[in-house]
């Protein structure tokens, strides 16, 4: 399903629905607590997660919406992927397409994320679900500062990141963003194939400024984001 080249959102919107509906009465997020040593680099995310790692929160690949599409096998906690340390304890899905799970619609946008510091990097460790057309727009990152001024950081299909289900005849790369992890699900294994996530750094222009939020959000697309974590690299002292 996840190499359905249809970028039709309202046949996206079918798909992830199979199988699912938009439940009341779900039970509640499991989402392990965060590490009171955590650092504050680490930003914490508790408040906008609305998936568990271990929830089959997308469609497996024969669309009957069985369970194991998840990512339990990610450690969760402090931990460092790609050389970055990130705290890892569920995942914010966004779409602009209409999709949802059994806990009800994904929002289109995750907005005033907290940050609250100086940094010269942010890392975005996040996937997507579906494939899409290399460079297309799927969603962006917009930077709040305290000063009343925004940066837009637009997230590019094979730009970015790429489906977090990893064909072998697909292309890894990305131009922006390295693979920071790789592992498998039981939905992924009995289709022969693996996961992986991405690490996307971006460097900020105003590192003396303070960042008070970030924003998260889904265009209307074929391919729709997720959000894992985010650390912020504090700027070198001189």
């Amino acid at each position: 399903m996840h190499l359905n080249l249809n970028y039709s959102a309202s046949l996206l919107a079918v798909l992830l629905s199979v199988g699912y509906s938009a439940a009341s009465g779900a039970e509640p997020l499991k989402i392990p607590p965060r590490d009171p040593k955590a650092r504050p680099e680490l930003i914490d995310l508790s408040a906008h997660y609305n998936a568990a790692l271990t929830d089959s929160w997308h469609p497996a690949s024969n669309m009957a919406g069985e369970t194991g599409n998840d990512l339990a096998e990610l450690p969760r906690g402090v931990q460092k992927l790609d050389g970055i340390e990130f705290d890892i304890r569920g995942l914010i899905q966004v779409s602009g397409s209409g999709g949802h799970n059994s806990r009800g619609p994904f929002p289109e946008a995750a907005k005033g994320i907290k940050v609250g510091l100086r940094c010269a990097r942010l890392h975005f460790l996040h996937g997507t679900g579906f494939v899409d057309r290399e460079g297309q727009k799927i969603g962006s990152y917009t930077i709040h500062y305290a000063d009343g001024q925004t940066v837009e950081i637009p997230i590019a299909y094979g730009e970015d990141v790429r489906d977090w289900w990893a064909y072998p005849q697909m292309a890894k790369e990305t131009k922006r963003a390295t693979v920071a992890w790789s592992g498998k699900n039981k939905a992924t294994q009995a289709n022969g194939l693996g996961l992986q996530l991405f690490r996307r750094p971006w460097d900020n222009p105003r590192p003396d400024v303070l960042i008070e939020s970030v924003d998260f959000s889904a265009c209307k697309a074929g391919s729709i984001p997720f959000l894992i974590a985010i650390t912020a690299e504090s700027p070198r002292k001189p």
